[in-house]
């Protein structure tokens, strides 16, 4: 079974998974910051129909350039390799990949500490604790002081939605108990990491999970559509200015999952604006959040 199968596919054959800029856009770090137009933001298009074909990736097109400020492509591929996604060699190409976002991922990190983002890292559906581990060590080899927090039903994913996720997801998949996950990110030696335990649709509600504030980079792997929604929902209120928003199974269509989830609630947030990073393997979609200024709509963040 090669690349050119499907996303389903080839997430049954490697179940244990690891878990260019807009035109307007802000300087952060090293970047030099790009001309602003004056002109107001245009309204976001909303989606109908469905599917990859001509039409539904003329809409994509339009959705991304109005939210982004550019087409973002759509990938053939998973990654760029004919290796069977289920042999040792195409394991190596997804590690190989995988290990040049880690080192982007320590990379955001870096510009959150030099530019004073603050808040949080925080990720929804953490799994085993791969990425927040992760995500603890970046910080310590940083010195970047920041919580760790792991939101997670530890039961497995919730029941999909009949029209919003693909046939793939099951209720129940990706589950690891809290005791299990608490070892693995040693929580109990590690005073900055937390985990917030329940579906989210619950979870989100309770007095620790409002009592988080600002937060500075977030990780959506919770794979489908309700669940998604509940935590972009969530993070509208907290996302700093200049925060990182991570999804990790964009299907590069809008009718399905996180990206379905995405277009509902971009609309929602008016006083927030996007900028595509870039997408790597299995469909992790990176993005940088601004908040509108009046005096700029390029936002505020000093590089």
């Amino acid at each position: 079974m090669g690349v050119l199968t499907s996303t389903a596919a080839l997430f049954n054959a490697i179940a244990s998974r690891l878990g260019r800029p807009p035109a307007r856009r802000d300087a952060i770090a090293d970047d030099p910051p790009d001309a602003v137009p004056a002109e107001a933001d245009p309204p976001i298009p909303r989606i109908t129909g469905s599917g990859h074909g001509t039409a539904g990736i003329a809409r994509y097109d339009q959705w991304t350039e109005a939210v982004f400020g550019q087409k973002i492509p759509i990938p053939g591929v998973l990654f760029a390799a004919s290796f069977a996604g289920d042999s040792v060699w195409g394991q190596k190409t997804h590690e190989a990949l995988l290990n040049v976002e880690l080192a982007y991922v320590e990379h955001l990190c870096r510009q959150l500490k030099n530019n004073d983002v603050p808040g949080a890292l925080v990720e929804f559906g953490v799994f085993e604790g791969w990425w927040i581990n992760h995500f603890y060590e970046v910080c310590e080899k940083l010195g970047l002081d920041r919580p760790v927090i792991g939101y997670d039903s530890f039961q497995g994913l919730s029941s999909p939605h009949p029209v919003h996720d693909d046939a793939f997801w099951q209720a129940g998949q990706y589950a690891a108990s809290l005791d299990a996950v608490s070892r693995n990110v040693k929580l109990a030696e590690r005073r900055r990491i937390k985990l917030i335990p329940g579906f989210f649709s619950d979870s989100l509600r309770t007095p620790d999970a409002v009592a988080v504030g600002e937060i500075a980079y977030a990780r959506i792997d919770c794979d489908i559509y309700e669940p998604a929604l509940d935590c972009l929902r969530y993070l509208g209120p907290r996302l700093a200015d200049g925060a990182v928003l991570v999804l990790d199974d964009w299907p590069h269509r809008l009718e399905v999952g996180e990206a379905r989830a995405f277009h509902d609630w971009a609309s929602t947030v008016p006083h927030l604006r996007f900028e595509f990073l870039f997408f790597g393997t299995w469909g992790h979609f990176y993005t940088r959040v601004w908040h509108h200024d009046p005096a700029s709509p390029g936002g505020t963040l000093t590089p």
